[in-house]
């Protein structure tokens, strides 16, 4: 993957060298090569790869937005090998937009694996991302539930 950067100055717009980015680890090359020079990853199968194998990979993009991107794409093309993937981010992700994109895809995937990912995440240790996940699935939180109970009683 490449961009190309452009060089602003008052009186002339010209071309600066182009930035190549390694699909796998994302860093970056000054120059286009067969094999990332940092994690050895063969850039030329990169193009055999599915759709989905690229979103996965992109999945680690150091950028929050094109994870965002890639998290709704798999979740809107419901991709069943993404949520292992998507399960090990949320062991160590803190960024409140990722979990929540996660959740909206693992609810659009819906498979067994998904609902037990979810019902992981009711015990999670933020209370914003236990009352998330009550809230996609329908559900009141446990303490409105018992406030409910306890008014008929």
């Amino acid at each position: 993957m490449a961009t190309a950067q452009l060089c602003e100055r008052p009186t002339e717009l010209r071309w600066m060298s182009i930035t190549y980015f390694c699909p796998n680890c994302w860093s970056e090359s000054e120059k286009a090569a067969s094999r990332c020079p940092s994690c050895g990853f063969d850039l030329s199968a990169y193009q055999l790869l599915s759709y989905e194998s690229k979103l996965i990979l992109g999945l680690r993009h150091p950028v929050k937005e094109n994870r965002m991107m890639a998290i709704r794409i798999l979740g809107d093309r419901r991709c069943c090998t993404a949520v292992p993937v998507f399960r090990s981010m949320l062991d160590g992700e803190e960024d409140i937009y990722i979990i929540h994109e996660i959740i909206q895809a693992l609810l659009k995937i819906g498979t067994d694996e998904c609902y037990y990912v979810l019902r992981r995440l009711e015990n999670h240790r933020s209370r914003l991302v236990r009352a998330l996940v009550v809230k996609a699935r329908g559900r009141k939180p446990q303490a409105e539930q018992s406030d409910v109970i306890g008014r008929r009683a």
